[in-house]
């Protein structure tokens, strides 16, 4: 409900059009003269969307009330429209000068009031959108500003905190459970903060299209299956294992795909991922080549993804929920995955069914092969 701060020193006039714009559904304050409209700003906490005044008023006249609202910064996106039998030329230019927003005659039709009163509201929401996603866009750019600046230093002192010798060896040189459970948590830790950082890195570069003339002066053709092969062993090495649980199909012929090599590693091991952290049974990689499009459909058996999360899962800090497993980092994965397969002109899809399992497929323009 919009609050209008009604002014006006004839009794008769602010009950007549106060109801008016009651029954239209408005809020509506009526008050006598601009001073009282000025205490009334200043002590309530209730603050107008809205105010229409009159100019000839006791006391203090309309021209003194908007001047002493545009001196006060608090106030500055209040919509002010004049409302007086005063139609001279003179009027009107003084009134524009002062920079009110609107300027209607009596006799006043309440229809137009409300067109004047929702023009006004609806510009000033626009206002306020506009300047919202001006202040979050350059939010985010020193943010990423920050993060990239600091980047080699977050880096190193992780790498200093989780690899420091002395630390790994007091830890190596105690056989018991504990000590080596305290081990595996510190690289956990640390290959977790510093995949965070990497992620919010690259989506921001990725926002200020810092990554385009990358794509455009090194897009290279690339073996999928060492693609593949590679991101496979990159993941044994943060599960700890000699090899992750997978199995993977792949189609006789050697596909190749357009790209970068990092990106296309990243975009990969992200999926696969996903895939081995929840689920217990082996994740399967199948490749297959499909009306000129390379296809990998990475299957896990796990719990599935709750129906509710489904139209979120691509959204950026969105945390799906996974029955029986606690979530995994902060929501960025699958972010990087949309961003990055959108950059190299292919497609990401998932499904997903509650105890039954997940499967990811990536889709790819094929290369031809060399």
């Amino acid at each position: 409900m919009s609050h209008v701060l009604l002014v006006d020193d004839s009794s008769e006039l602010l009950d007549s059009i106060g109801f008016d714009l009651e029954m239209r559904g408005y809020q509506v304050t009526k008050l006598y003269d601009g001073g009282q409209a000025l205490h009334f700003l200043e002590t309530s906490r209730v603050r107008p969307d809205i105010i229409v005044s009159d100019i000839s008023m006791p006391d203090m006249n309309g021209f003194t009330l908007l001047e002493n609202v545009q001196s006060n910064s608090n106030w500055l996106d209040i919509p002010f429209i004049f409302l007086t039998a005063h139609d001279s030329q003179a009027d009107i230019r003084l009134g524009k000068q002062l920079g009110v927003d609107d300027y209607l005659t009596k006799p006043l039709d309440v229809d137009d009031l409300t067109i004047a009163i929702e023009n006004k509201l609806r510009r000033i929401a626009q206002w306020k959108l506009n300047s919202s996603r001006s202040e979050m866009d350059q939010i985010r750019h020193e943010l990423a500003a920050i993060i990239q600046s600091r980047q080699s230093n977050l880096l190193s002192l992780i790498e200093a905190y989780s690899g420091s010798a002395s630390l790994l060896e007091e830890l190596e040189a105690m056989p018991d459970e504990f000590s080596q459970k305290a081990m595996q948590a510190v690289r956990s830790m640390s290959n977790q903060a510093s995949r965070l950082i990497n992620q919010i890195v690259l989506l921001a570069k990725l926002d200020q299209g810092g990554i385009n003339g990358l794509i455009q002066n090194e897009t290279r053709s690339n073996n999928l299956r060492l693609i593949i092969e590679t991101a496979c062993q990159l993941l044994a090495q943060e599960f700890s294992q000699p090899n992750p649980v997978y199995q993977l199909e792949y189609p006789p012929q050697e596909l190749s795909v357009m790209g970068i090599w990092d990106l296309l590693t990243l975009l990969v091991s992200e999926v696969i991922r996903n895939a081995l952290l929840f689920s217990n049974a082996p994740v399967q990689i199948r490749v297959l080549a499909e009306n000129n499009e390379a296809v990998i459909q990475v299957i896990d058996r796990g719990m599935g993804i709750e129906p509710d999360y489904m139209p979120h899962i691509w959204d950026r800090f969105s945390q799906f929920c996974i029955t029986g497993r606690s979530q995994q980092g902060v929501g960025l994965g699958l972010s990087v995955v949309a961003e990055i397969i959108r950059l190299l002109q292919g497609q990401a899809q998932l499904e997903s069914k509650t105890g039954r399992g997940t499967m990811v497929t990536l889709r790819f323009p094929l290369a031809a092969n060399p």
